[in-house]
């Protein structure tokens, strides 16, 4: 039958015991670290964002067009990179070049001189 008497620890890991609790509590944190950042990333993704619309439905839907324009211009410094505002300043854009007088589509020029 064998005996097992409880020892303390020998000096020197008696002396490393607080590295070790140090240690799992870095390891704590670094886990609730990752885990506030999975939940932002998946709250952000899953935001109530409007879809996507097309240059081409922006330049059928002129109220729209005007009100996503209006709101851009409110506030650039968040909304002027956004997908929806650039579709609709570029459908403006088209319209406008479309409704010229003066603008006709041409033939480019050869300037090198070879035929």
């Amino acid at each position: 039958m064998a005996v097992f008497f409880a020892r303390k620890n020998p000096p020197a890991l008696e002396r490393l015991s607080p590295l070790f609790s140090l240690n799992k509590l870095m390891i704590m944190i670094s886990h609730t670290h990752f885990l506030l950042l999975v939940v932002a990333v998946t709250r952000a993704g899953c935001s109530g964002k409007d879809p996507v619309k097309t240059v081409d439905w922006y330049k059928e839907n002129t109220p729209e067009r005007l009100a996503v324009i209006e709101k851009c211009d409110a506030n650039p410094g968040e909304l002027a990179t956004s997908p929806n505002c650039i579709n609709a300043i570029a459908a403006a854009n088209q319209i406008t070049l479309d409704k010229k007088i003066e603008y006709k589509k041409r033939t480019p020029i050869n300037l090198s001189g070879s035929k």
